[in-house]
């Protein structure tokens, strides 16, 4: 798959630049938007979401799909599974928080958020993910949540560059596998990312409701099972956790 990458010093959001110019994009291609600083940042329910300019890595990978496409809902999945891929190859011990949150020592070192444009004729994917490289512990305390970065758990500072360079190699890789065969190829390296143990109580929140239950298992398509109150088990898809 061809690959053209817009690199901007400084951003709104890379999300946001998608959206406004996708109909320029070519959709045979990976389009990879890449900007030092975002001065909107957002991240999933709505939030904002900071990055020090020269600390961290903000991409959003663009493609295009048919508008028949039946695995939506997994292009955030694919991109943590090639974020876990990643600092693997790097030492770096982490796990997912379904659906797509990357965590390192418990604490939160990555959100994705996939943002999706429906035409008439194809759909449009914006893929975005910002990885906390190079922030200090400093930086890290004005977060709300707990949050860590590559830094700080390795010791030292890390090439942005070759951090952005691999992700995208590897993003690739399973993005051309991902549209021609679907989530299948995926979910057993998924569902040993997810480390939930049986039972094990769960919250998380969607449009300001609140639910609480157990994890009961991860579905062939990568949403989650809970086991409710009423001993019901109930799937939900792309909800994000607490």
């Amino acid at each position: 798959m061809k690959t053209n990458h817009l690199h901007f010093p400084c951003i709104e959001s890379t999300n946001l630049y998608a959206k406004r110019h996708h109909k320029d994009f070519d959709p045979e291609a990976l389009t990879v938007i890449s900007a030092d600083e975002q001065t909107r940042g957002r991240g999933r329910e709505g939030r904002s979401w900071d990055s020090p300019k020269n600390a961290n890595c903000t991409i959003t990978f663009c493609s295009f799909a048919p508008k028949s496409f039946p695995h939506l809902q997994n292009f955030g999945q694919v991109l943590s599974l090639a974020c876990i891929d990643l600092l693997k190859s790097l030492d770096i011990p982490c796990r997912i928080k379904w659906p797509n949150d990357i965590l390192i020592e418990g604490k939160k070192a990555a959100g994705i958020l996939c943002d999706i444009i429906t035409s008439r004729s194809h759909t449009f994917i914006a893929n975005g993910i910002g990885l906390n490289v190079n922030m200090t512990e400093e930086q890290l305390s004005y977060i709300p949540t707990k949050a860590a970065s590559l830094a700080c758990v390795a010791g030292r500072e890390f090439d942005i560059g070759q951090i952005r360079q691999r992700l995208t190699e590897i993003y690739r890789q399973y993005l051309s596998t991902f549209l021609k065969e679907g989530f299948s190829p995926f979910i057993e390296r998924y569902r040993g990312s997810v480390p939930y143990r049986p039972d094990q109580k769960i919250s998380f929140h969607s449009r300001e409701e609140i639910t609480q239950g157990f994890f009961h298992s991860l579905a062939d398509d990568g949403s989650l099972n809970l086991s409710l109150s009423d001993n019901k088990v109930k799937n939900f898809v792309n909800i994000e956790t607490i």
